[in-house]
């Protein structure tokens, strides 16, 4: 904005500059009233169902995890014949907006979220 008031001007080198550090100014004020705000919505999901009659279900686990910077974790079970099978994944929701606040974005992120679990049944 400081540059386009500096342009439009024909007087001299003073006033542009004058002009420039005004519409400078202006646009830092403009942008200290926008926020652009952004809400991530992090939902770990895990479904539990019972195995048919009959159905014997073999489940193996290895997790890798690093703890820190220095500290490893590594578990791994095994095990035979559980009663659940069992289904992980994690949903990821987001909104985006200018000026938003969390409670206008509460609505859409339940809402993308209903709409992502309803779609894995």
């Amino acid at each position: 904005m400081g540059a386009v008031i500096g342009g439009a001007t024909t007087r001299s080198g003073w006033d542009t500059a004058v002009y420039g550090l005004v519409g400078g100014t202006l646009g830092v004020i403009g942008d200290a009233l926008v926020d652009d705000v952004f809400y991530t919505m992090i939902t770990d999901l895990q479904i539990r169902e019972r195995p048919l009659k009959g159905e014997s279900i073999t489940q193996s686990q290895d997790t890798n995890a690093k703890q820190g910077t220095a500290t490893r974790l590594r578990q791994e079970i095994k095990s035979e014949n559980i009663k659940w099978k069992i289904y992980r994944t994690r949903i990821v929701s987001t909104a985006n907006k200018v000026n938003l606040k969390f409670e206008e974005a509460k609505p859409g992120l339940i809402n993308g979220l209903v709409r992502s679990i309803s779609g894995i049944f």
